[in-house]
């Protein structure tokens, strides 16, 4: 789970779009509430969410030398949320859930009996200021310590901080 700071939650296709802030660098960030989500949050609220990331355009390197030799420009551990601004100036631009994201993988599972249009692979991923399990087809053997780059939709269930 993650921590956040809640902003408010606007519609957003189906459902609702919950307007964040990571707690440590304060970076804003769009999470797609799933239904399970409690919507009595107000405003500086923090709430904590157990984030999935539907990937894309994903790139595994098996160690950080091997990601720094690639010179995708990102920082081994970095976060754009490009779903929260426009990187132009698009004036047709609409908020979504989107990141663009580096992180150090802390697990790994897959499915080998997901059919060839489902997602087979589990990552998660510890990104800037927060981990983001990462699902996607891949065919590559991916494994624990390794970076995955790559684009992630957000969603899930944003809940009120349980402090213990």
């Amino acid at each position: 789970m993650t921590d956040f700071k809640f902003f408010y939650f606007t519609e957003y296709e189906d459902g609702k779009l919950a307007h964040l802030e990571t707690c440590e660098s304060e970076i804003p960030v769009n999470i797609y509430a799933d239904p399970d989500s409690d919507f009595s949050l107000k405003e500086n609220d923090i709430c904590s969410v157990d984030i999935i990331g539907v990937g894309s355009e994903i790139k595994y390197y098996e160690n950080e030398e091997e990601f720094v030799k690639a010179d995708t420009g990102l920082d081994v551990v970095s976060m754009i949320p490009i779903g929260t601004f426009a990187l132009d100036e698009d004036e047709n631009f609409e908020e979504s859930p989107h990141i663009i994201f580096t992180g150090k993988i802390i697990a790994v599972d897959a499915d080998p009996t997901a059919k060839s249009d489902e997602p087979n692979c589990f990552v998660t991923v510890e990104t800037l200021d927060m981990t983001v399990t990462v699902v996607f087809n891949s065919d590559e053997s991916i494994s624990v310590g390794g970076i995955l780059k790559g684009v992630a939709w957000l969603y899930g269930d944003i809940l009120r901080k349980i402090w213990k």
